[in-house]
């Protein structure tokens, strides 16, 4: 459990796989009898770097008979998995600064490019704003607040302003966005979560005058 609600599951990772930071994998239980439409498989963001030497995904629990049946695992067990699949992917090219918003459980890719970053220390500068409803539903919140490399800021904020918190309240806004300066030096914007959460995030970038072309969107469109 890494927060409320929410898993964590590590994997040894495959001899001889490859993937960039921020791709999915397609994660396949074929003995499990499925409750619900999407059945025997599901697509999970890998949030460990490729620098790691395992395999992680996150996930809030839900009541899918396919997530009780990874939630209660044994060490040993095996999975069936394809991929790595997607081009929502840390850029190779480090000359523009990185804007990462994410709501949620959306965190996960996001959290596999400012590890690889810190990992193999390059010339990115991010910055990642992770928002979610309460401190204790905030996955990885500890190593948010942990200590990283001067070019990596990470900015958790909360909605609810009854919770016992001492950062950043609120939703994403123009408001916020503008007080740390994400408009300097050009950079390229990242929004991943629920539907809603990036349809709100492209309108106000698009409201304080983020071009198209400088907006990359992935959405999580479930959490059963």
């Amino acid at each position: 459990m890494i927060a409320e609600g929410t898993t964590s599951v590590f994997f040894e990772k495959p001899v001889g796989l490859e993937f960039r930071a921020g791709q999915f994998m397609e994660w396949f239980l074929p003995e499990v009898t499925p409750n619900d439409s999407r059945g025997l498989r599901r697509e999970f963001s890998i949030a460990s770097a490729p620098s790691h030497d395992y395999l992680e995904v996150a996930f809030r629990n839900g009541e899918s008979a396919f997530k009780k049946a990874l939630r209660s695992f044994e060490i040993g067990k095996e999975i069936r998995a394809g991929g790595p699949y997607g081009s929502f992917v840390l850029p190779k090219k480090t000359d523009r600064p990185l804007v990462l918003l994410a709501g949620g459980i959306g965190v996960t890719p996001f959290r596999s490019m400012v590890w690889e970053a810190q990992l193999q220390p390059t010339e990115h500068k991010i910055k990642l704003f992770h928002f979610d409803s309460v401190s204790s539903r905030m996955p990885f919140l500890d190593e948010w607040q942990g200590e990283w490399r001067k070019e990596i800021e990470i900015i958790p904020v909360v909605s609810d302003e009854s919770d016992v918190w001492q950062g950043e309240i609120g939703m994403v806004s123009e408001e916020l966005l503008r007080k740390y300066s994400v408009l300097s030096d050009s950079p390229i914007f990242f929004a991943a979560g629920p539907p809603g959460f990036v349809a709100k995030a492209w309108q106000v970038l698009k409201k304080i005058g983020v071009d198209e072309d400088d907006i990359r969107t992935e959405e999580f469109p479930g959490y059963q």
